[in-house]
């Protein structure tokens, strides 16, 4: 399941990071085994607000679709 698929309210287990900005999720908390939270996504779902290891974070739909739960 992709972070995409989340809906507002819903929480899943970061599983893998499959992205050349693999890194730099990872160093903003998206870690494997990391709790996450959809808290908000965008009209268009363009972006999406997660929160994970006590911050928030905004995503683009591209970034966001490489987290897998």
């Amino acid at each position: 399941m992709k972070l995409t698929e989340l809906k507002v309210g819903e929480r899943g287990i970061v599983r893998s990071v499959e992205s050349p900005l693999g890194g730099k999720l990872r160093a903003l908390g998206l870690c494997e085994g990391e709790t996450v939270e959809m808290l908000a996504v965008s009209p268009l779902k363009g972006m999406y607000l997660v929160g994970a290891g006590g911050i928030r974070i905004a995503l683009r739909r591209e970034a966001a679709e490489c987290v897998l739960l």
